[in-house]
């Protein structure tokens, strides 16, 4: 048995079981291995190996995962991307609830103000190229004063002001994912960020 989930289920529970998140997936409609519905792809059938982005932008300390999408029914047109992303974004809210018993109503999403209006800003360069030390910022809907960029442990590694929505980060930043925020006397606003 494994502690570290709320249901005590042991890994191929966790891969095949009624609670996978394959199978919370095959029940929206969307086939995937593994799952109770399709436990291992079929005999000659090509597997991505994956765990690149694993691999290279998390730690041992981390629950993750990587998901690998068919193009056909997925990702071939505004539509099909569309309904596969609303459907994983409810499998995996339900996924960590069920699982790690994640509370979601104190959470501060990406993208989404204090006061819950959905923005939309670019962040360039968005990978940070290693030695990029100027991150610009457009798209704002409101005045934001200071930065910080949080790492993937929740430690605050860079804080400064924002000027003309540039960031100076003084230093370049190490390889992985970060959350950046942005604040003013009022609200703040996050955003993730990837350094490579």
């Amino acid at each position: 048995m494994t502690s570290n989930n709320v249901l005590n289920l042991i890994h191929a529970q966790l891969l095949r079981g009624n609670f996978a998140l394959g199978t919370l997936l095959g029940n929206e409609g969307f086939p995937s291995v593994p799952s109770q519905q399709i436990p291992a792809p079929g005999t000659g059938t090509d597997y991505f190996r994956g765990g690149y982005n694993i691999q290279y932008y998390t730690n041992s300390t981390m629950n993750v995962v990587q998901i690998e999408c068919n193009y056909t029914g997925v990702r071939d047109n505004s539509v099909n991307r569309k309904d596969f992303a609303d459907a994983l974004s409810l499998v995996l809210v339900d996924y960590l609830k069920m699982h790690k018993n994640t509370v979601f109503s104190n959470c501060n999403f990406l993208s989404v103000g204090m006061n819950g209006a959905v923005i939309t800003p670019r962040l360039y360069p968005n990978p940070v190229a290693k030695g990029e030390v100027v991150v610009s910022i457009s798209g704002l809907t409101e005045k934001y004063t200071r930065y910080f960029i949080f790492n993937v442990l929740g430690q605050q590694v860079v804080t400064g002001n924002l000027e003309n929505e540039k960031i100076n980060l003084k230093h370049s930043l190490e390889k992985g994912i970060y959350v950046l925020e942005l604040s003013n006397s009022a609200t703040s606003v996050n955003f993730k960020v990837f350094a490579e």
